[in-house]
């Protein structure tokens, strides 16, 4: 994980991270599809790590792997949250080729839609919001009032449909970010639906996924109690960290594989 110092100027970090990812989308596109399918895979696996992690669980490779592979006997004392894991694993998946689909809108409808998915929820339920302000939750921002999620979810809607692509790219996903967990309609699952969609967003302006850090835990949860630059400085050293991981592992890949074909 690169680790900037938060005083920089954001413009100049901003090209340096649209330099990487520049660079990031040309070596995609010569790779091999084999090649990105396994890395794409193992950035699944990161994900569940990492956002496990976000909301105060950790799990280990093991636990990951014996969750998402249907050949692999579970514990049975493990099968809800193995159950869970594999539902956000599949919803991931579902996410990529969302963000592959330009008429797919991004809207209130879709987070509605996800939530639905990944709470084993029927859909005509996802609206039914939280009733109270939860005394013990891992997030410490502020939160909207339980009488206020409703109309904020409208406003949200308004501002995806109408507003949002006035901003520049960057943007829009950390304001996304910012106006959900504000908002934070349920009781569970409103980081893990933040991110996921932001990462929705992410792929179809071309971008690597970000995965926000266990390690950055902190940094993240602060980032969401402040209205300046903190989310917006994380998302992008997580992009930058992201792309020049990706072009690595593309080039040794692509090295190992003409090496092969020569011997």
């Amino acid at each position: 994980m690169l680790r900037w110092e938060e005083k920089e100027d954001i413009d100049v970090l901003i090209t340096k991270t649209e330099k990487a990812v520049a660079t990031f989308r040309v070596q995609e596109a010569i790779s091999a599809q084999d090649i990105r399918d396994k890395l794409q895979e193992k950035i699944l696996i990161l994900w569940i790590y990492h956002d496990w992690a976000l909301e105060g669980e950790v799990l280990s490779y093991t636990d990951i792997n014996a969750a998402i592979d249907p050949n692999i006997i579970s514990d049975n004392s493990l099968i809800s949250s193995y159950e869970e894991v594999c539902r956000f694993y599949e919803l991931c998946k579902e996410a990529i080729k969302i963000a592959a689909q330009p008429a797919r809108e991004i809207n209130c409808d879709l987070i509605l839609e996800l939530y639905a998915k990944l709470s084993a929820t029927t859909e005509e339920t996802t609206n039914v919001y939280r009733g109270e302000n939860p005394l013990h939750r891992v997030y410490y921002h502020d939160i909207s009032s339980p009488d206020k999620i409703a109309r904020r979810i409208d406003e949200l809607d308004t501002w995806l449909r109408e507003e949002a692509s006035m901003l520049r790219s960057i943007h829009q996903v950390v304001e996304f970010h910012r106006r959900f967990m504000y908002i934070y309609p349920w009781k569970k699952h409103n980081g893990r639906i933040a991110r996921l969609v932001s990462n929705i967003m992410l792929l179809r302006f071309r971008y690597p996924i970000a995965v926000l850090h266990s390690i950055d835990r902190q940094r993240y949860y602060e980032a969401l109690r402040t209205n300046d630059s903190k989310l917006l400085f994380l998302y992008l050293e997580c992009l930058e960290t992201s792309a020049q991981s990706s072009i690595s592992i593309y080039k040794e890949a692509g090295i190992l594989r003409r090496e092969q074909h020569n011997n």
